[in-house]
């Protein structure tokens, strides 16, 4: 049962439980707190959540900012969204609900700031088969640099028997990225 809620809140802010944050990890307990710090003290726009959330659900696009990376999808076959926090690929966020997803991007956007709504965004990558587009042309090369070789270590240097840190990073990210990617393709 959803928690009190505050009038002219977004349906998905509405609809939040207090499972909901235990499952993103933020043990508050009244989701309506949770929301009014977010806003008041944060400064997060829950329409403007809303409208992130109205991109994902309609186009094939993956939000993916910050580093730590965050990526996130819609999945029209599984009728839910889908994230990756960290190129982490836990179950619990492979199949989060609007309200879920909401609040999940409303923590997000703490750190990042105003979300994107359309797809011409810095942050949104538009996804249509292996083809890749958008602003963000570095993270989109190392996307498709890392593709087909996601299964494989990356190579070590010969001189230090190490691998570069940033390919290694690179690497996890991208295969949290091309999953997610996967994902906002299966029922369009």
């Amino acid at each position: 049962m959803p928690a009190t809620t505050t009038l002219g809140r977004p349906g998905w802010a509405q609809a939040l439980t207090s499972t909901d944050l235990m499952i993103l990890g933020l043990d508050g307990g009244n989701p309506s707190v949770v929301l009014d710090v977010f806003e008041l003290v944060d400064g997060v726009d829950l329409a403007g959540v809303t409208r992130c959330l109205h991109m994902l659900k309609e186009n094939r696009a993956m939000l993916h900012c910050g580093v730590p990376r965050a990526l996130m999808v819609y999945s029209p076959a599984a009728g839910c969204y889908a994230a990756s926090f960290d190129g982490e690929l836990h179950d619990d966020l492979l199949h989060l609900t609007e309200a879920q997803a909401g609040l999940w991007l409303a923590n997000l956007s703490c750190e990042h700031g105003k979300l994107p709504d359309t797809t011409d965004h810095w942050h949104v990558v538009r996804v249509e088969g292996c083809t890749l587009s958008g602003q963000d042309t570095a993270a989109i090369e190392a996307y498709r640099e890392h593709a087909d070789h996601l299964d494989e270590e990356v190579p070590v240097n010969e001189d230090t028997g190490i691998a570069p840190p940033g390919k290694v990073y690179d690497r996890v990210i991208a295969r949290a990225f091309w999953a997610l990617a996967e994902r906002c393709q299966d029922g369009r």
